[in-house]
């Protein structure tokens, strides 16, 4: 079985057991490309990050107009030169039942590097990120090596793991259909960012909540 119907089998599986009370259908989802990995790190495609998105949320989402509006970020701003901190969402809950926390973000940011064979690296999106400070558990702030006005729009094409569920993993077991644990609508939960499992991706729902 490939990589894409496995994750169709998963996603139909979910969205049917959320939907019990309707008659069981079938459920066909066409793609362009199959994706390479379920591995949100693994490889920096388009089909990749848009299945991604269905199991994982960024800190920073964007509008129909590619504009930066919240995710699990509520809220972020420059704190200096090279300072750029973001306030995470509270309340938030991986697909495990654990907590969202700037633990998970630190770890998906540093986790980046480290992800081996990938053919193509997400670390275009992390090269200016220098370290990493947990202010708060839900306060991060990324320190990067010279003035960086694009971290906005870096975050939002980088989903946010677990770092419970992901610490030690490597691209092949990231990639199982029983893995990936994030904070989207896989199991027909709504996520924290407004989206439901029927959203397109192209045109995600807003947050409930103004950016900065």
């Amino acid at each position: 079985m490939t990589m894409f119907r496995k994750m169709a089998t998963a996603l139909a599986a979910a969205i049917a057991f959320s939907a019990a009370a309707a008659s069981a259908q079938e459920l066909k989802i066409g793609l362009k490309t199959e994706p390479s990995s379920l591995d949100p790190q693994y490889h920096a495609l388009n089909p990749n990050l848009q299945i991604a998105l269905h199991m994982f949320d960024t800190l920073v989402m964007q509008d129909e107009n590619l504009k930066p509006k919240p995710g699990l970020a509520l809220s972020w701003k420059p704190v200096g030169d090279t300072v750029w901190e973001f306030k995470l969402r509270p309340g938030v809950k991986f697909h495990d039942g654990s907590d969202f926390t700037a633990q998970d973000v630190v770890f998906t940011f540093e986790r980046v590097a480290k992800v081996p064979n990938s053919p193509g690296p997400y670390t275009v999106y992390t090269r200016q990120m220098k370290s990493f400070e947990i202010v708060d558990p839900l306060t991060v702030r990324i320190h990067t090596d010279g003035p960086a006005p694009l971290i906005p729009l870096n975050v939002a094409a980088l989903p946010i793991l677990s770092h419970k569920a992901a610490a030690g993993a490597a691209a092949a077991s990231c990639s199982s259909a029983t893995t990936p644990i994030g904070t989207a609508s896989l199991n027909g939960r709504k996520s924290p960012c407004g989206r439901s499992p029927t959203t397109p991706l192209a045109s995600p729902q807003s947050c409930r909540a103004t950016g900065t």
